[in-house]
């Protein structure tokens, strides 16, 4: 899931992008490993677009 950071569209669903559940897993993790938080299960399918993440973590990081 390699696409330049100008193409992305913020609201578009992340499988538009490539996004599958081992993916997710991965990039779930890469946060969990730069920022100290994790994703739980239930959060996880609450995700659809990268506005859906970047809230989810902003949250959680502002704690």
């Amino acid at each position: 899931m390699q696409s330049p950071s100008e193409t992305i569209d913020l609201d578009t669903r992340l499988e538009a992008y490539g996004m599958n559940s081992i993916l997710a897993v991965q990039l779930f993790g890469a946060i969990q490993d730069e920022f100290g938080i994790e994703i739980e299960p239930g959060e996880a399918f609450t995700i659809r677009t990268t506005t859906d993440l970047v809230a989810l973590v902003s949250r959680k990081l502002a704690g």
